[in-house]
């Protein structure tokens, strides 16, 4: 798993809630979700962005990034996990924690 955050600014701090702008980049998707750690945060409670082409969802009980894709068939609308390795583009997101 090959990920890269960048925080490029603190948003706001409210108490001991922060949000951040953050980049990431994940180059090789592991089934289950990418694990994200952002510098000056200890827990993630919440992250709001996607990868292109994809629906993000944050597992707030395993700290990791969820990502889906269509997967293409008419008879289904239900989105599948991204497969495994994939890459997936460098994106903006906002995170939420403490």
């Amino acid at each position: 798993m090959a990920v890269t955050v960048n925080k490029i600014c603190d948003l706001s701090e409210r108490g001991t809630e922060k949000m951040a702008l953050v980049d990431i980049t994940d180059t090789s998707y592991a089934t289950g979700g990418t694990a994200v750690a952002v510098t000056g945060f200890e827990k993630i409670k919440a992250v709001f962005g996607q990868f292109p082409g994809t629906t993000s969802n944050w597992d707030y009980a395993n700290q990791k990034l969820l990502s889906y894709w269509d997967k293409g068939t008419a008879a289904s609308t239900a989105l599948g996990e991204v497969a495994s390795t994939s890459s997936l583009a460098k994106s903006k997101f906002i995170v939420i924690g403490y």
